[in-house]
């Protein structure tokens, strides 16, 4: 029976709770919402699992509340969700072997059990099923059996063969058995033998004839159902121990089937295109082949008294109610790809390529997300045959003017999100590499110079260098025989309008000098650099990332930690220019010295409003360190942060905000920092909160600022109770005074002002105590 609907589609519904304004110190997740893997269903919440988080609908308010490891959960990586009716919890499996329990107040219990056994080696859960006061967990070790009620690990099932571990796909509880898929073994055992922890109390069972691999496993009540592949088809069996012992094929197709398994009495087959449920008997009781919008991805669905609610791939959760299907999710961007991140103002957009550590495409569609006014909007190219957007560039005098630097089909031009023109060998002087005539022309970087020309460089080519100048023509620089690199990647422009280009795999830096004179070559000047120490021996030529801070000093992230440019302006005068390693002191042995992450690559570098960096790496999350590098005054990973992963693959700051956005190989997440880029006068000053309520106590924070100010706080007496200096255009106050003690009830003065008192400000905090 073919479902015949009315159409509503709900692309983004928030609550207030999503976008309230985040406090110093607050994180918040930007993770792809859109793609569901599994629905349950707990009264009138709908539970909606993707790969790294949560949402939970609420179909009575029609609202919607995320949930991530940053508002509770202990894991990111979900497997499968199951709901328990008789104690009202909501059951998470992660992937990696973490368990949490979600209450119906919204209270979580983590039982890390799993997770923590390394005797189990690599653990991967792959299902979770719950049977009255028990969750039974597939794993790929075995069986593990939760007691929901005591919150701990009862029974784990080793059944390979003596007692080996074993990957077991899927479990299905009968009335009285327990059977469990191993690739092409299913073997069941009676629930009431008491020594299920003994291998031998299972039994293998024969599969039926012609069986080549074996995909799922389910049933109702005593009858087994199996999904396999026989020859060209995937095949339904069913299997009545009560009846008979032999199967019986119900159903035969030549399709992919996603997933088969068996809630609420129904069988439910899922395949790219289309959701089949069948009743006990196996006849077909609806079919679902669109919902009218979009294209039908599901991966999930269940049937709740009229209600379906389906898991789809790219439109969230499905509803079909009162003959109506419903696109349901957060707002968020389409994809969690994000290789690059850049900003301008409150425009902040993502590029959703990459390439893998031998700069090969990874073939990801061209994707650019853009985050504005607390909402994401996403624009992926499906229609282009270009791949891998890598790098961005945004105009400095129009923050909705964005190139896109794509590793295959030159560079996107684009106004917002619309692409407006590709630059590549058919109208401009980019070059494919050879011997290719199209689909292989790469760009790795580009920057605007002082003067308002976009650079552009132009991997594996004769001609790698190339500058689309303001008034729209276009010029190219050969470089000679000077340049013994392959590759070009990540590029900027320094305060001596010198071009920063790295040469990734080994190949160290190149920097260009046109004199500001782009059509006369003869007073250019480029040069390959080793990245080499004052005494001339190499440190390092893998270079990952590039900045230049507030003092104009180069920061190059490589995989020997920091290494830094004082001199930048000095490398064509001095043929001995050499790079510094920071060095720092050990914490606890101020007689050692040590150099800035010697041992991390470090893969990106932000420079906040305080000149302090933001520094990324490979797989030790993220350090916030100083303006000179001597003192390390955050560090994030995984184990102590919510961060998502601690490969970073880049860091933006928000100038206005100071949030922090890191971009990871599964998505991004985002922190409120202390700092902001500070101003040349004083800009739309304010404090918030204010006024500032008894119960707060978080940091009070006084922002629009002119850069570094001294910040000094009194009560209306003109009594100082506080002062600080501003972390470029903020400054922070935690409400107590020099004695640690919280202020009295009233109104406070912060008088801002800069070094020589040329520039000052005045405003108010209401406080109440």
């Amino acid at each position: 029976m073919r479902l015949r609907v009315l159409i509503i589609i709900i692309f983004s519904l928030n609550t207030y709770t999503l976008f309230a304004q985040l406090g110093i110190g607050e994180w918040r997740d930007h993770l792809a919402y859109s793609h569901v893997k599994k629905v349950s269903i707990s009264g009138d919440n709908i539970f909606a699992i993707t790969d790294q988080a949560l949402f939970v609908y609420n179909t009575e308010e029609n609202e919607i509340e995320k949930i991530s490891k940053i508002s509770g959960l202990s894991d990111f990586g979900i497997a499968d969700i199951a709901y328990s009716s008789e104690l009202n919890m909501t059951i998470l499996a992660y992937t990696n072997g973490n368990i949490d329990l979600i209450y119906n107040n919204g209270s979580i219990y983590n039982i890390p059990d799993i997770y923590n056994k390394l005797e189990f080696g690599s653990i991967t859960l792959n299902q979770l099923i719950v049977r009255n006061e028990s969750a039974y967990l597939a794993a790929s070790f075995g069986i593990v059996v939760l007691n929901l009620n005591k919150r701990e690990i009862k029974e784990t099932y080793f059944i390979g063969d003596n007692g080996a571990f074993e990957n077991v796909q899927n479990i299905y509880l009968s009335n009285d058995s327990i059977y469990a898929l191993m690739g092409d073994i299913i073997k069941m055992a009676s629930l009431d033998n008491s020594f299920l922890v003994d291998f031998n109390s299972w039994e293998k069972l024969s599969l039926p004839d012609g069986t080549t691999e074996s995909h799922f496993i389910s049933g109702i009540d005593n009858t087994l159902a199996l999904c396999s592949k026989n020859q060209n088809y995937l095949n339904i069996y069913l299997r009545n121990a009560l009846k008979y012992n032999s199967w019986e094929n119900v159903y035969s197709t030549s399709n992919e089937i996603r997933d088969f398994y068996t809630a609420n009495n129904q069988y439910y087959i899922i395949k790219e295109n289309s959701i089949s449920i069948y009743n006990s008997l196996f006849n077909l009781v609806d079919e679902i082949t669109d919902y009218g919008f979009g294209d039908l991805n599901a991966n999930y669905a269940i049937k709740q008294d009229n209600n379906i609610y389906i898991a789809d791939d790219y439109l969230g959760l499905i509803t079909y109610k009162n003959s109506k299907f419903t696109s349901i999710y957060p707002n968020s961007p389409l994809f969690s790809h994000s290789h690059v991140i850049k900003s301008k103002g409150d425009y902040l957009y993502v590029g959703g390529g990459a390439v893998d550590l031998a700069w090969n495409n990874i073939f990801n569609r061209p994707e650019l997300h853009r985050f504005t006014e607390e909402e994401w909007k996403s624009n992926v190219l499906w229609d282009v045959s270009g791949r891998d957007i890598i790098n961005l560039c945004v105009d400095p005098y129009n923050e909705q003017h964005i190139f896109a630097a794509t590793w295959s089909d030159g560079v996107y031009e684009f106004e917002g999100l619309e692409l407006k023109k590709i630059y590549n060998q058919s109208n401009s002087p980019l070059q494919n590499i050879i011997p290719f005539t199209e689909g292989f022309v790469r760009v790795g970087g580009m920057t605007y110079d002082a003067e308002h020309n976009l650079w552009i460089n132009n991997s594996d080519v004769s001609t790698p260098l190339h500058v689309l100048k303001n008034n729209g023509e276009w010029k190219s620089f050969s470089i000679g025989n000077l340049l013994n690199a392959p590759t070009m990647g990540d590029m900027l422009v320094d305060n001596y309008n010198q071009k920063w280009i790295i040469l990734p795999r080994g190949h160290g830096l190149l920097v260009y000098n046109d004199n500001f004179t782009i059509d006369d070559e003869s007073d250019d000047y480029f040069k390959q650099l080793d990245i080499n120490d004052e005494s001339g021996s190499l440190i390092s030529n893998n270079i990952f990332s590039i900045a230049h801070d507030l003092d104009g000093v180069i920061w190059l992230g490589s995989d020997k930690g920091i290494l830094t440019y004082y001199n930048p302006g000095g490398f064509k005068e001095n043929q001995n220019f050499f790079a510094s390693r920071l060095k720092v002191f050990e914490q606890d042995n101020d007689s050692i010295i040590q150099y800035l992450l010697e041992t991390e690559t470090i893969t990106a570098i932000a420079v906040d409003g305080a000149n302090r960096k933001w520094l990324g790496t490979s797989g030790a999350g993220a350090f916030l360190v100083s303006d000179d590098g001597q003192e390390t005054i955050v560090s994030f990973n995984t184990s102590n942060s919510p961060l998502i992963s601690n490969t970073i693959k880049d860091i933006e700051i928000n100038e206005n905000s100071g949030e922090v956005f890191f971009a990871t190989d599964l998505g991004i997440v985002s922190y409120k920092g202390t700092a902001t880029t500070g101003h040349a006068d004083f800009y739309d000053v304010y404090v918030y909160p204010n006024p500032v309520m008894p119960n707060y106590t978080g940091e009070i924070t006084i922002t629009g600022l002119v850069s570094n100010v001294n910040v000094k706080i009194t009560n209306i007496a003109g009594n100082i109770v506080y002062e600080t200096k501003a972390l470029g255009g903020q400054a922070q106050w935690n409400g107590r005074n020099f004695d640690g003690k919280r202020v009295a009830t009233g109104v406070y003065l912060v008088f801002n002002s800069n070094e020589d008192g040329s520039k000052t400000f005045v405003t108010k905090i209401l406080f109440y105590n």
